[in-house]
């Protein structure tokens, strides 16, 4: 089911699977044949490239990426460096898993600092057990 993200409150929803990591990938090809959640990727620091049928997104630092459950794609590290957090979550409507789009899409080139200190927070305030946030 595909939701836009503007139409989310509408409808009565559970989030699970919620888990917040900062990664700084020595990888400089990722190659993902199945997404197993959602999740947003916001970009602190590099470049790079997702690759998806024959589509290509760019990023550099300040880009969040969406990722939908389910898909398909290759991330390209270009530069050393690179870092960024990785948020992935489940999110459900009456039992099936919600996407807001069917392909990755970039959502801005420009995250505000005040998301980055959220981030940072939910970062140090969170104890992890297999990747996983806990409370």
């Amino acid at each position: 089911m595909i939701i836009p993200f503007n139409k989310l409150s509408e409808y009565e929803f559970s989030l699970s699977k919620i888990n917040l990591i900062r990664q700084n990938p020595i990888y400089r090809t990722l190659t993902v044949k199945n997404r197993q959640c959602n999740g947003f990727l916001f970009f602190t620091k590099g470049e790079g490239v997702y690759e998806y049928g024959d589509k290509k997104i760019t990023f550099t630092a300040g880009s969040v990426i969406y990722l939908p459950y389910g898909s398909k794609h290759v991330l390209k590290v270009v530069s050393d460096g690179a870092e960024f957090f990785r948020v992935d979550f489940t999110i459900k409507v009456r039992g099936e898993v919600v996407l807001f789009s069917n392909r990755p899409t970039k959502i801005t080139d420009a995250f505000s600092k005040d998301c980055l200190e959220i981030l940072d927070q939910l970062e140090n305030l969170c104890l992890y057990s297999n990747d996983n946030v806990l409370k």
